[in-house]
């Protein structure tokens, strides 16, 4: 049986850090697939935050929802949207403005975030790539973290967990 991924972990403060620390001082919006896929959340690091660009919010929700439907492995990816474009005096009030930045994040099934795919490339190109190439990315990432961490490394099940004083 599969075990259920706690959503709660998706906003820890470990989790909330982590998302700063990738955003490097930067703007920030993590666009997070609960419970496996099915319902789409979006935070960001302001409250004042203007929308994300639309064409950017569709694609990182379709990717948010895809991985986690579909290859979780037990655990959960975030999208995580870094570096929103200068704001020019012309634009007018709520408009939206897109991210130069992001990232794919997972996230194993305790809440400990094990890696990062990042990406910088431009908007257009992002979106060109399309969404199977992503999950492409993403699997392809988690299946060589898991040869390194599990097969080669081949932790014992006492050196998979930390006890906490």
């Amino acid at each position: 049986m599969r075990r259920v991924f706690n959503d709660d972990l998706l906003v820890s403060r470990h989790a909330l850090s982590r998302y700063e620390a990738e955003a490097d001082g930067a703007e920030w919006a993590a666009v997070l697939g609960t419970c496996r896929g099915r319902k789409i959340e979006v935070i960001t690091s302001r409250a004042t935050s203007p929308g994300l660009d639309p064409a950017q919010a569709m694609f990182a929700h379709d990717v948010a929802a895809r991985l986690n439907r579909e290859l979780d492995h037990d655990g959960a990816w975030v999208i995580l949207l870094t570096h929103r474009t200068a704001i020019s005096p012309l634009v007018i009030i709520n408009a939206t403005q897109e991210f130069k930045r992001f990232c794919m994040i997972w996230m194993d099934a305790d809440g400990d975030i094990q890696f990062t795919v990042e990406n910088d490339d431009p908007l257009w190109m992002v979106l060109s790539q399309g969404i199977h190439h992503w999950m492409d990315q993403a699997e392809g990432a988690w299946r060589q973290w898991k040869h390194l961490m599990r097969d080669v490394l081949a932790p014992s099940s006492d050196q998979m967990t930390t006890r906490v004083i």
